[in-house]
């Protein structure tokens, strides 16, 4: 193909940031060293020409499902944050979670058909990517547990949910049924669990291997029942813990403390985790409705209840560990809807999607679209519980994934005589490179 998705800008623009990341961050050279501000403001501006451009050539939404159009929705609602702050002299906001989300808004203002998606190569692709990265993920993992090259790396552990791409990797390897590969990554996975013990990780791997094997063998009802029980149960946390914070601490004390510890023989900082969680949901007393608007800060005081905490980090401000609860607290009752239907829109344009595929077809695109429902299970898992989208140069790899079988998903869903029926040819903009 001459014209397809495999060869436009913007496919490889995420594929090599992906790729980049991968093996630059070992040192978290792009998330944390001085130069880490720049490079989130040049992927930012890359992000904005692409779909500028795109918009400019097609001159057209056509969404299958109303996700992309939420997260593009986002970003703006963030951004507008964002300026309200900067006027009142703060510069703390949110956007930084919805910019690597534009790589999957981009998949709006792309028509089905327009850059038909190459499933042969990019499979190939994502194998290679998503080995990279996996034995990326080990190689800092080990080095840091082992203290060799310390002075090489901007902070002293490795940032463990970057470990979402071992678990993605695994389950690709099951979709596409490449035995040796999956044997390679779950010897990847449980050598980062022996140097760095992640009941996330384990837990992600539980869940997502016979997810992959149920999208894999055309178990419908089994993997439309995990895709929806996931989601509903990491929507429903953070309201859950509102309700009844201090039976579900207990619970999750108790839980974790003896996966990581008993089990995986780590140590566990669930009481850390608890009590931001606490600190956090102070901040929908205000509003319930619409927390606090996108204009609050997305941290918490936690040195103001724990003293030692400023030994540490000096203003006593600590990361919410949930995406699911940052939301809650900014955006209140109503934003975590459209959080929620932003998310079941994915879910159910890709369940459609690979329904639509008959037995022992187009093996390619259904590993792609299989694929992206795996690791959007897992993105629940690890975002319940874990910073993942202010992480963006992390979470680029995942909204990618989503960009490419959204595309793939608008392929199947919408017949090409439709397309051609219903869209006037511009052959200014059929001229220019993809």
């Amino acid at each position: 193909m001459t014209d397809c998705l495999n060869r436009s800008a913007i496919y490889r623009f995420g594929l090599i940031f992906a790729a980049v990341v991968a093996v630059a961050d070992i040192t978290n050279v792009v998330g944390l060293s001085p130069y880490s501000v720049s490079i989130k403001y040049a992927y930012t501006a890359a992000l904005g020409l692409l779909l500028y451009h795109y918009y400019s050539r097609f001159a057209s939404i056509s969404a299958q499902g109303f996700g992309p159009l939420l997260a593009l929705a986002f970003f703006l609602a963030t951004g507008v944050g964002f300026l309200a702050n900067l006027l009142r002299g703060v510069e703390v906001s949110y956007i930084t979670a919805f910019t690597a989300p534009l790589v999957f808004a981009a998949a709006a203002l792309i028509p089905p058909h327009r850059l038909p998606v190459n499933a042969a190569g990019v499979c190939r692709d994502f194998r290679a990517l998503f080995l990279l990265a996996s034995v990326c993920y080990l190689v800092e993992a080990a080095l840091k547990a082992w203290g060799a090259g310390s002075s090489i790396f901007y902070a002293p552990e490795v940032e463990h949910v970057k470990s979402i791409v071992c678990v993605m990797g695994l389950s690709f390897a099951i979709l596409t049924r490449r035995g040796g590969s999956a044997v390679l990554l779950l010897a990847i996975i449980v050598a980062s669990l022996a140097v760095r013990p992640s009941s996330t990780l384990f837990v992600a791997t539980a869940l997502c291997t016979p997810l992959a094997f149920a999208l894999r063998d055309g178990f419908r009802r089994i993997y439309s029942f995990i895709s929806w029980a996931a989601l509903a149960l990491a929507a429903a946390t953070p309201w859950l813990f509102y309700l009844f914070f201090d039976s579900l601490a207990d619970a999750v004390t108790y839980g974790e403390s003896y996966l990581k510890q008993d089990i995986l023989e780590g140590h566990s900082n669930t009481d850390f985790r608890l009590e931001i969680f606490r600190l956090a949901l102070r901040k929908l007393d205000g509003s319930l409705l619409f927390g606090e608007g996108l204009s609050g800060n997305p941290n918490v005081d936690l040195g103001a209840h724990w003293l030692w905490w400023h030994q540490i980090v000096p203003d006593g401000t600590a990361l919410i560990h949930s995406d699911w609860l940052v939301i809650a607290t900014q955006t209140g009752i109503v934003g975590s809807i459209l959080f929620f239907l932003m998310f079941a829109s994915i879910l159910r344009v890709r369940l459609r999607a690979v329904a639509t595929i008959a037995p022992g077809q187009a093996p390619e695109t259904r590993a792609i679209l299989s694929l992206s429902i795996v690791g959007t299970v897992a993105f629940f898992l690890y975002a319940s519980f874990n910073p993942v989208l202010p992480l963006y140069h992390i979470a680029q790899i995942f909204w990618f994934v989503l960009f490419v079988s959204e595309m793939a998903a608008k392929d199947l869903l919408v017949p090409q005589t439709a397309v051609e029926a219903g869209v006037r040819t511009d052959t200014s903009a059929a001229a220019m490179p993809a």
